[in-house]
């Protein structure tokens, strides 16, 4: 059975613009990394999809061109469309700062594998504390940037509930008629 993937933040055919590179030609810098990926967690049986909002993708270098949030409408109609249906997601130079784990969460089959990687760069990713706790509420950590989605959803998560403060009352005397 074909297993369906989604990169995400990544166009299937363009340039780069990198000067580290002998190449920077999309298809031969990054496509191959992320087929290793792919080969790596599923095997050959594969069906990859593109997912960018990148502008000028609209030649067809990307399958889906759409921010993948909850506030655009185009994005809520693929995650309603989508829900379950993934077995591999792959977050490629994402702003990881700013992504939303639940629909990434959402999207994938139960036990589902979520990748971080900053093809063609190697750089290190960091996601701050709160990230983290969102990410390992939902996700079960399995190796280097790789994330299996936990089938119950995980953990309780931390919440932080505000401190009620309470206003004294003022004392009224009584008055005489």
């Amino acid at each position: 059975m074909t297993k369906e993937v989604l990169v995400l933040c990544q166009r299937k055919s363009g340039k780069v613009d990198s000067r580290r590179y002998s190449s920077n030609n999309v298809e031969e810098l990054i496509i191959p990394r992320i087929n290793e990926i792919v080969q790596e967690q599923l095997g050959s049986d594969t069906n990859i999809k593109y997912l960018t909002d990148m502008k000028g993708t609209m030649d067809g270098s990307a399958d889906y061109n759409f921010s993948l949030n909850s506030y655009n409408l185009e994005a809520k109609e693929f995650i309603s469309n989508h829900i379950g249906f993934y077995s591999l997601i792959i977050l490629n130079t994402c702003p990881f700062i700013f992504m939303d784990f639940k629909i990434i969460y959402d999207l994938l089959k139960p036990g589902g594998i979520m990748s971080f990687n900053t093809f063609p760069n190697t750089a290190n990713i960091f996601l701050p504390e709160e990230k983290i706790t969102e990410v390992e509420g939902l996700f079960e950590n399995i190796g280097n940037n790789l994330y299996r989605k936990r089938l119950r959803g995980g953990k309780k998560q931390k919440t932080y509930k505000k401190k009620r403060t309470y206003k004294k009352r003022k004392t009224y005397k009584k008055r005489r008629n």
